[in-house]
């Protein structure tokens, strides 16, 4: 883990062909074994922050269906307060983390409190030079439209959720 040049790092998957493609991710035995590796980074980069002796931001972000842009991310400084705002909290919290899913002898699962977050993306419709046509598109899609002080539009489209998962301090 280098905090050194911009007080936050991450690591993420990268596995072809999963990493290029945007609507496939790899098996769900395969998705068990890097969630193993994830969680083998996450409590070696806890035991570093807290060595450092300052608060600090470590979360797995698990992305789902999207899991190929799962990660372990870790913040000190300026960027705990950005990490903990990344991602929109849902106004439906109905949804339960997807245990059966990623279950595994290799983990605990239940050793995580998991938080649901959305995984969207922003389209600006004047940044972006959208069309009439995708305009259209998007405001059919778009679960939050906002009005920007400078006039644009931005459209925030729903992909899925992100589980935003932490140990706590005695399962370093």
């Amino acid at each position: 883990m280098d905090l050194s040049n911009s007080n936050h790092d991450y690591v993420k998957i990268w596995i072809h062909p999963w990493s290029s493609i945007t609507k496939q991710s790899p098996p769900f035995w395969y998705r068990r074994l890097i969630l193993s590796a994830l969680f083998e980074i996450y409590h070696n980069w806890k035991k570093q922050l807290v060595e450092r002796g300052e608060p600090f931001y470590l979360k797995i972000w698990l992305f789902h269906p999207r899991f190929s842009h799962s990660r372990v991310v870790a913040g000190i400084r300026e960027k705990i307060d950005w990490y903990e705002n990344v991602f929109p909290i849902p106004a439906n919290q109905d949804e339960s983390f997807p245990y059966q899913e990623y279950a595994s002898n290799l983990y605990n699962l239940h050793d995580v409190t998991w938080e649901l977050r959305i995984d969207d993306i922003v389209h600006w419709e004047k940044f972006d030079e959208l069309t009439p046509q995708e305009i259209e598109i998007l405001q059919k899609k778009a679960y939050h439209i906002t009005q920007t002080s400078d006039g644009d539009t931005l459209y925030a489209v729903w992909l899925g959720s992100v589980w935003v998962g932490s140990c706590p301090m005695s399962a370093i």
